[in-house]
């Protein structure tokens, strides 16, 4: 685990999952997800399905 990885759970799903602030997993999905008010971090699947809709959308 990373020094600086916090666990957190997924507002979506209820996952569980690590996030860091330097070398997260999300760094190698496209940064195309604006960051939401008051909204936490998504898991990786959780994550991945909002960016593939969003490639859809505009796609």
């Amino acid at each position: 685990m990373n020094t600086n990885e916090r666990k957190k759970i997924c507002p979506r799903c209820g996952t569980e999952f690590g996030c860091c602030t330097e070398n997260c997993w999300c760094s190698e999905l496209p940064n195309i997800m604006p960051l939401v008010h008051n909204e936490d971090c998504l898991c990786y699947d959780c994550l991945k399905m909002e960016i593939d809709k969003k490639v859809e959308q505009v796609g």
